[in-house]
């Protein structure tokens, strides 16, 4: 009997097969669809405010004029009192009060430096500060202009006015991303993420499921074989079909929605290369922890929020615990493709850029797929040790 005919085997695809390459073909695309959906707006606009005017002088009229012209609010509530003010931002009425005092007017004329009262609600981050930003930045320029024409009506000069006003001035330039778009700053992270909640529930689960078969065989065997290609070849066909999908959810992100893909191909292609490595030595972990399916996908859907939270993305490694950043980094992968792969796209950097996290990526894959490896192979000969202790004295009594 030759080589080809001694391993030769028929290919079956089960239905549970079928639906992980279904997932993992159009998953990281859904992602793309429903988040850039959900985050399509560019800027945060409309924003509900209410104005307090106890002045009601022309000076204050032009303060709520300047707010109600502006596309980033929406002034629609006008209370009698702070009492009122106070509870439409406690019961989410409106997510922004300006209260602008009695003698408003008379003070700044008198120059007694009177003070506005902006309120911002800030159990929504996203909205409170932008809003902060906003009124902020309108009540400087309306504040630059009151002093102007007071020193104007004090017979200075509009010119020197200006200049006494101006004395220090300062120019912003956002860089590779000025517009501060939300979608912008979360969708690669977010396609990351699917990427990885995608392999870990595909290939864990068959990896529990073959190691189990194993038992029962030799590895060394036709069928033992025969099991080690089909683990193999499911790896392959599992991370093919991952690069299929984030292909297409970076095609639906670009095309559609407008995210900066300013990065090469080829650069974006080798960090999800290392990053597949690297999930697929934890998906062998965790067969080695393991031995229910069921159980391995709930905790690998546990890690996701933690995982994404904790890569230094979100919340800055700096303002972390000393050491914590560094042991997060040791665990798990996702901080080696998610923080690089939005650098190389809205900065349009190299690879060189991202050395460190490339290194980083193939240095953990160094440690985790041998040790990975190694303990899934541990555990299968462990389950067949126990397997002929449990068989051995049922053939003493036959």
């Amino acid at each position: 009997m030759s080589i080809k005919e001694k391993f030769k085997f028929k290919i079956k695809v089960r239905p549970v097969t079928i639906k992980n390459i279904i997932l993992l073909t159009l998953g990281p695309t859904l992602v793309a669809i429903i988040f850039g959906l959900a985050f399509s707006k560019i800027f945060i606009e409309g924003i509900p405010m209410g104005v307090l005017d106890m002045d009601n002088s022309s000076i204050s009229r032009n303060i709520v004029k300047q707010f109600k012209e502006t596309s980033k609010f929406n002034v629609s509530y006008f209370p009698q009192s702070e009492e009122e003010l106070n509870e439409a931002i406690k019961t989410k009425k409106i997510n922004v009060g300006l209260i602008i005092p009695k003698n408003f007017s008379k003070d700044a004329i008198e120059t007694k430096a009177p003070k506005t009262l902006l309120l911002v609600d800030e159990t929504n981050l996203v909205i409170g500060n932008t809003a902060l930003s906003y009124g902020s930045e309108i009540l400087n320029t309306i504040n630059a202009g009151i002093q102007i024409k007071v020193l104007e009506a004090n017979n200075m000069v509009p010119y020197a006015a200006q200049k006494s006003i101006a004395s220090l001035s300062f120019t912003e330039r956002m860089l590779y991303e000025p517009q501060l778009s939300y979608m912008r700053y979360l969708l690669y992270a977010l396609i990351g993420l699917a990427v990885q909640q995608l392999y870990i529930g595909a290939l864990a689960p068959a990896l529990i499921e073959e190691k189990l078969n194993m038992v029962k065989i030799k590895l060394r065997s036709k069928e033992g074989v025969k099991k080690l290609i089909k683990i193999c070849s499911k790896i392959l066909v599992f991370s093919f079909m991952t690069c299929v999908g984030f292909a297409g959810g970076l095609y639906v992100a670009g095309k559609y929605f407008d995210l900066p893909l300013k990065g090469t191909i080829l650069n974006s292609f080798i960090l999800l290369a290392i990053f597949l490595i690297n999930l697929t030595a934890i998906s062998f972990v965790l067969a080695f922890v393991f031995d229910a399916s069921d159980q391995c996908v709930r905790f690998a859907m546990f890690l996701s929020v933690p995982t994404m939270l904790t890569a230094g993305y979100v919340w800055p490694e700096y303002m972390m615990p000393p050491g914590f950043f560094h042991v997060v980094k040791k665990l798990w992968p996702l901080v080696y493709f998610i923080n690089p792969f939005k650098t190389i796209n809205l900065k349009g950097v190299d690879i060189s850029a991202i050395a460190t996290y490339v290194h980083g990526g193939i240095y953990y894959a160094l440690f985790w797929l041998p040790l990975g490896v190694g303990l899934y192979l541990f555990k299968i000969f462990g389950f067949k040790f126990v397997h002929r202790k449990l068989l051995k004295p049922k053939e003493d009594v036959s």
